[in-house]
């Protein structure tokens, strides 16, 4: 928004003040905000709730304040303009009969364009003298109808639709015909109506200029939407969500790489750094856009055509990579003395090859007498302590912080999905990680040091049935009397045998909470844009799936490949605690290549013991807590909301 907005003023000196959001599928309130703190006044919605529309054009309240929840000041607040019928193209904007006010859409009178024909029935025909009076009384009649529906004496009407005024000719015919009954309208004052072409801006200053001042203050948002019946559009949430992942993935680099591009800017007066700071400025540039582009209404929500969604990951796949380049030759100039770059300083933790692949993770060879240098950048303006995990192809290392003093670490055996040892090892440590700042450790193979803490082999138990203990750990399995448990000073997670959470218990106070976990899917029918279930969720798994616990002094995991009720192994889910943080990681792995899961959508469900009256919270675009209410009144799919950030029950 910020760089769309910066662009306008730049190229065309104008700075908007009114914005025009009518196809996202709903609309939140964190948006509103933002557009009023980027200096907006006014702003133009339509997909809402059919009731939602209902209710407020009953109390001519389709024009209102909107304002923040937690804004006791009215500092947030925006004239936010609501189009009251069940779409924005011209059937749906001059009234509530689209059957007449199709007659007004003048591109498609016959043989004018190959545009669809009016589908009720009745077609439009060009204006003229002696249709003019009839055309007039039946336009004015939808005003007129419309304009009850709100406060004033002013109507907005907008005149498009989607692929509208492509040609001249387009614009000919709308623009001529509509004239005409203008002219005819404002001539006759026994119509007692004015009507003029306009600009947003042209009707907010009307509006304003009115001074109504009685325009009703509503807080809080528009989800879920409906647009008709049942018809929810919470399906698009989940919608291509490994696209959704590369949006994230862009967006927290793109933040990492303008505070190096800034701090390599201070340091850098070079002829090298110049250059590099020149590709490094095209690249945020080209992946801020790129970016921004996938924030489409279309883009994000993962609606768009094959075609489309293939050339926007390839867009933020390719910015992604330019980025990473930058970064890398950015970290090796600040971190070192020398005012150009030595070659393969660093390598990326993780990279990925092509936009549909998922990351391959770098696996660090440790050779007998070479230490291995990993640095690790802060973008957060506050301290973070982090458990890094990196691979390694020997558990014999040691880790060494940047003064060389041997820290402690912990060694994993890393699983495929099928619970199969790669012959890799997941190397753990803890890390403490200055704001703004980097922070550098050394692996060293550790045979070569001749006093170090060496890692510490993790103490595994697995199952029973057919998993190989890897060398060189201890392994045993899993008694059948008690929980399965994994545990910090904090807290301990309590599993059933099938490997899913069954309680969280407070070390200190022995609280028991209850959590139990479920793997569930619904058959949906609803396609890229509703949810429309066939039926309450169904289990996913079976009984047989196949745990493998670690534990160690940095932390402890409960990794589960359950057995899944269509074959195969395409879930694998890894609880894990720290023991530096309170931290619950849950780590869920699905694959949805192939045909298995067409038609069906995978929830993770925890039911709890906590008594919330059917409310609970989720983000608004990261932004702030929403409240939340689960109704009995709506269906199913109602009751599902968006939740980017965060969610939370509260007793």
């Amino acid at each position: 928004m910020t760089a769309g907005n910066l662009w306008v003023v730049d190229n065309i000196g104008v700075a908007p003040t009114n914005a025009w959001s009518i196809d996202p599928f709903g609309h939140s309130s964190t948006m509103a905000f933002l557009l009023k703190r980027m200096g907006f006044r006014n702003m133009v919605i339509q997909r809402t709730h059919y009731e939602v529309k209902k209710s407020l054009a009953s109390k001519k309240s389709l024009e209102f304040i909107w304002r923040q929840n937690w804004d006791s000041k009215n500092t947030t607040d925006i004239l936010c303009h609501m189009m009251p019928f069940y779409f924005y193209d011209i059937p749906h904007t001059c009234g509530p009969e689209p059957a007449v006010c199709c007659q007004f859409d003048f591109w498609r009178i016959p043989g004018y364009s190959n545009v669809l024909p009016c589908p009720w029935g009745r077609l439009p025909e060009a204006i003229t003298d002696k249709n003019i009076e009839e055309k007039a009384a039946m336009l004015l009649d939808q005003y007129r109808k419309k304009s009850t529906l709100y406060k004033t004496n002013m109507l907005l009407v907008p005149l498009g639709d989607d692929f509208r005024y492509s040609s001249a000719a387009e614009a000919e015919a709308q623009f001529s015909n509509y004239q005409k009954l203008f002219d005819f309208i404002n001539a006759n004052s026994r119509m007692k109506m004015n009507v003029n072409f306009g600009t947003l801006e042209d009707y907010f200053r009307a509006l304003h200029g009115a001074g109504v001042t009685d325009f009703p203050a509503l807080s809080g948002d528009f989800f879920a939407y409906a647009d008709k019946e049942d018809d929810y559009w919470s399906g698009y949430y989940v919608t291509r969500p490994f696209y959704k992942a590369l949006d994230r993935l862009l967006e927290e680099t793109l933040r990492a790489a303008n505070i190096l591009f800034f701090f390599t800017q201070l340091k850098c007066n070079s002829t090298f750094g110049r250059l590099l700071l020149k590709e490094f400025r095209q690249n945020l540039v080209l992946a801020t856009e790129n970016l921004a582009l996938f924030q489409h209404h279309d883009g994000i929500t993962g609606t768009a055509t094959n075609h489309v969604v293939a050339d926007y990951a390839n867009r933020m796949h390719s910015s992604l990579v330019g980025l990473q380049k930058s970064m890398l030759v950015s970290v090796e100039l600040l971190l070192s003395n020398q005012k150009k770059q030595n070659a393969n300083w660093f390598e990326l933790e993780q990279s990925r090859s092509h936009f549909t692949l998922l990351p391959v993770k770098k696996v660090i060879n440790l050779t007998a007498n070479h230490m291995h240098r990993v640095t690790i950048f802060n973008p957060l303006a506050m301290i973070v302590d982090h458990v890094m995990v990196l691979l390694v192809d020997s558990p014999l290392f040691c880790v060494f912080d940047q003064k060389m003093r041997s820290i402690k670490s912990q060694v994993a055996p890393e699983w495929t999905k099928e619970s199969v040892f790669t012959g890799r090892h997941r190397a753990q440590w803890e890390t403490h990680l200055p704001a703004l700042g980097f922070e550098t450790y050394f692996l060293m193979e550790s045979n070569s040091y001749g006093f170090c803490q060496k890692a510490v082999l993790a103490t595994l138990t697995i199952s029973e049935n057919g998993i190989a203990c890897p060398e060189p750990y201890q392994c045993t399995t899993f008694p059948n009397s008690k929980d399965i448990e994994i545990s910090t000073r904090t807290q301990t997670l309590g599993f059933a045998h099938s490997g899913f959470m069954k309680w969280i218990k407070d070390s200190q106070t022995q609280e028991k909470i209850r959590v139990e976990e479920e793997m569930l899917y619904y058959s949906t029918q609803g396609g890229a844009y509703v949810f429309s279930p066939l039926r309450e969720a169904d289990p996913l798994v079976e009984k047989g799936g196949l745990l493998i616990m670690a534990q160690g002094p940095i932390m402890e995991e409960l990794h589960l490949v359950p057995k899944s009720k269509f074959g195969g192994k395409p879930i694998m889910r890894s609880a894990r605690i720290f023991k530096m943080t309170s931290i619950v990681e849950m780590e869920y792995y699905v694959e949805l290549t192939g045909r298995v899961f067409d038609n069906k959508e995978v929830i993770v469900r925890f039911k709890t013991g906590i008594e919330n009256k059917r409310t609970f919270f989720t983000d608004s675009n990261g932004f702030q807590a929403v409240a939340r209410q689960t109704y009995d009144k709506i269906p199913l799919q109602g009751n599902y909301y968006p939740m980017s950030s965060l969610a939370c029950l509260q007793g």
